[in-house]
């Protein structure tokens, strides 16, 4: 059994107009609680699972990008084919979003699940791909439940809280 890669972060840099700010070796990313708590049902396999937990440092929320898939299934120890149904699992399931076909294909993350960035980032990336997400007031707590996420309405295992 081969040996697991070695894992190198990429360093993060602050932003040029934040000198003070604190410089990490990751870059961090914020992903849905209740999205995250659905996926652990709906995600089938192990490698779509791994790929999932790969992906963020890959894919972005806004930017398509092509994906090679023999890299990731070398990275991930198992065959090109297997990363292929893996993407075909999470893209059904919501998690990516694909544009193209064939070896033209460009994958980016669904908003759905999650963001790099700060808020007003995500409400402009979000307003211009179509999607309208609930507003809370200040000091107002929502009360979710694992169905209230997006893409839940597609889910047919999914149970009521």
């Amino acid at each position: 059994m081969p040996s697991p890669p070695q894992i190198t972060p990429r360093l993060a840099s602050a932003p040029a107009s934040d000198e003070n700010a604190p410089r990490y070796p990751w870059t961090f990313c914020t992903m849905s609680t209740p999205a995250i708590r659905a996926l652990a049902r709906r995600i089938r396999t192990a490698t779509a699972l791994r790929l999932f937990l790969t992906l963020p440092d890959i894919l972005d929320w806004h930017e398509w990008r092509h994906l090679n898939q023999i890299q990731l299934g070398e990275e991930l120890g198992t065959a090109q084919s297997n990363i292929s149904a893996a993407l075909k699992q999470l893209l059904e399931i919501g998690v990516l979003q694909r544009k193209g076909s064939g070896p033209r294909q460009e994958w980016r993350l669904s908003l759905d699940l999650g963001w790099r960035g700060n808020v007003a980032d995500f409400a402009k990336e979000a307003a211009a791909q179509g999607k309208s997400f609930p507003k809370r007031l200040r000091g107002q707590p929502k009360q979710m439940s694992q169905n209230d996420y997006p893409g839940a309405a597609n889910d047919n295992r999914r149970t009521t809280t």
